[in-house]
């Protein structure tokens, strides 16, 4: 991964939209995008996140695979609330090898087509809900800076 865009990531207030194509024709194989996906969000948990399917016109087969999938109970799962095949904490650690796997994988995922301009909507109100969120944190963080640097002029001349 470029070294200057995870330093950004590290240090700036940011959020991180991860957009994956999984028809494949960004001539990224799906594994290796679950690869970069999982690479970021274990160096960024607690960044706002918005993950989006692009091309959504192509994929109806797979989302109606991967709603399948979801509906089937996990073997290693001790849970029976139907929340998919991969998801929660498993779809972290699992290794995800085909477009099924990652839509399966990712039930709240904004898919969208810019062709249908399917999730669109949806997308521009996840950007928006997730950048308030980051900027309420933000703001909440530097209000807290300033208290403290305030305590400590403060303190310095008693």
């Amino acid at each position: 991964m470029e070294l200057l865009t995870l330093a950004a990531l590290q240090h700036l207030p940011s959020s991180v939209v991860f957009v994956a194509d999984l028809t494949e024709e960004c001539g990224t194989s799906v594994a290796d995008q679950w690869a970069i996906r999982r690479e970021l969000r274990a160096r960024f948990p607690a960044k706002p996140w918005l993950d989006v399917l692009s091309k959504s016109d192509l994929l109806q087969d797979v989302w109606q695979l991967a709603e399948q999938q979801q509906q089937q109970p996990h073997p290693n799962s001790s849970s029976s609330s139907g929340a998919g095949v991969l998801g929660g904490a498993a779809a972290a650690a699992a290794d995800v090898q085909d477009a099924v796997q990652f839509a399966a994988a990712l039930p709240g995922a904004v898919r969208v087509s810019s062709v249908t301009e399917q999730g669109l909507v949806q997308l521009q109100e996840g950007l928006v809900q997730m950048l308030q969120s980051d900027a309420a944190t933000t703001e909440a963080a530097a209000g807290a800076a300033l208290v403290q640097e305030h305590s400590s002029t403060a303190s310095l001349l008693q």
